[in-house]
């Protein structure tokens, strides 16, 4: 009889730690599909050496709230052709336009990463970029 009381007393309570911690878990966190990235012109940029042209990213913000950009940062091999037109610190409810200057050094294809550290998720943009 003392074991079954105990066993039952056991179950209550992980039962009751199981809904009270998921329950806190999903009310604290917004769901990742609430932020999305699209790319404003189709394809490949083709940009002239030494000279300058914006690709931009029209990142949509449907998370009620304006989400705080921590840090932000391109990671690239070729780091001369690459850089923020203004760097984010923040996506705001109705968006955000993140442009990216390409001045290609030299002839090729470029690739880069962007990469977006905010208070929900880090968030990895990849694109390419051909010099010409």
């Amino acid at each position: 009889m003392v074991v079954n009381i105990n066993l039952n007393i056991r179950k209550i309570v992980i039962l009751f730690l199981l809904t009270v911690l998921t329950s806190c878990y999903q009310d604290d966190n917004l769901p990742e599909s609430c932020i999305k990235i699209n790319k404003q012109k189709i394809g490949i940029q083709e940009t002239t050496i030494q000279t300058r042209d914006i690709i931009s990213f029209k990142i949509t913000n449907n998370c009620n709230r304006v989400i705080r950009v921590l840090k932000a940062e391109i990671q690239t091999k070729n780091i001369k052709d690459f850089r923020f037109e203004k760097t984010p610190t923040k996506i705001p409810e109705d968006g955000l336009i993140l442009n990216i200057i390409f001045s290609p050094q030299s002839v090729g294809k470029k690739t880069a990463s962007i990469i977006l550290k905010n208070d929900i998720n880090d968030m990895i943009i990849n694109f390419n970029a051909n010099g010409i």
